[in-house]
């Protein structure tokens, strides 16, 4: 490991001592470097493919994709550093786990994603325990803050595996449809959207496509959820049979 590479290290874990400080500020500043560092990791054409395909697939809020950077950001780069390096680093330190734990404001989930997608990539993310968090912490919170949550969720959705997307909607069904609102809609949409594109193929090793249920057509439990939607009876809310209608 060269000078550079120490010096990095250090840089990553001064980071660390800021994302582990009650302070939402110094939380913030230690998440900036990390993502500083996430993108001098990336190679161009990944981050090119990943965002392009985000701007098309998932939520957007005023044409700006959760966590995606401009089209038109031309900032001077940095000097590109392993990658390998970044994401031992970022496994060892469970930041993660880090960015997590307690009850995070929503600028932190919002900042990660490009961190999660680093690790997303580089096969280095429990995808299942990643999402689940993410569903959990929305839980109870403003509709504003959920909005966000659920953007991050969809930002990913393009490059998770299928057995995910199946997971995400087994805690979507754990809503009952009296108490849907437009939030959970708008994630059940997107999730639908990605779930019926993605490969049969795109399991891992953990579950093979020869025992899939799935394994002929994608994920369609979203498209059944918004029928049942439409004609379950005992819906009161007027604006998400709308919604639900217009996707």
């Amino acid at each position: 490991m060269n000078i550079e590479d120490l010096e990095d290290i250090f840089n990553l874990d001064v980071a660390l001592a800021n994302l582990q400080s009650t302070t939402l500020d110094k939380k913030l500043k230690g998440l900036r470097t990390v993502k500083r560092m996430v993108v001098r990791a990336t190679p161009k054409d990944d981050k090119r493919s990943f965002w392009s395909k985000a701007r098309a697939t998932a939520v957007t809020v005023g044409g700006v994709v959760a966590g995606v950077p401009e089209k038109n950001d031309k900032k001077e780069e940095e000097k590109p550093i392993d990658p390998n390096v970044v994401v031992e680093w970022l496994t060892e330190n469970k930041v993660v786990e880090i960015i997590f734990s307690g009850n995070p404001h929503v600028e932190i989930i919002k900042q990660s994603v490009e961190v999660l997608i680093f690790l997303n990539k580089r096969k280095s993310l429990d995808q299942i325990t990643t999402l689940d968090s993410l569903w959990d912490i929305s839980k109870g919170r403003h509709e504003s803050e959920k909005r966000v949550i659920f953007e991050a969720m969809a930002t990913l959705a393009p490059e998770l595996e299928l057995q995910t997307i199946e997971h995400v909607f087994s805690r979507i069904n754990e809503v009952e449809l009296k108490d849907y609102d437009s939030e959970t809609l708008t994630l059940l949409y997107d999730f639908t959207s990605i779930g019926t594109k993605a490969s049969p193929n795109n399991y891992t090793t953990l579950t093979s496509p020869a025992t899939s249920p799935n394994k002929q057509k994608g994920c369609w439990e979203g498209i059944e959820k918004l029928w049942e939607m439409i004609q379950d009876g005992t819906l009161k809310k007027p604006n998400l049979i709308k919604q639900a209608l217009s996707k």
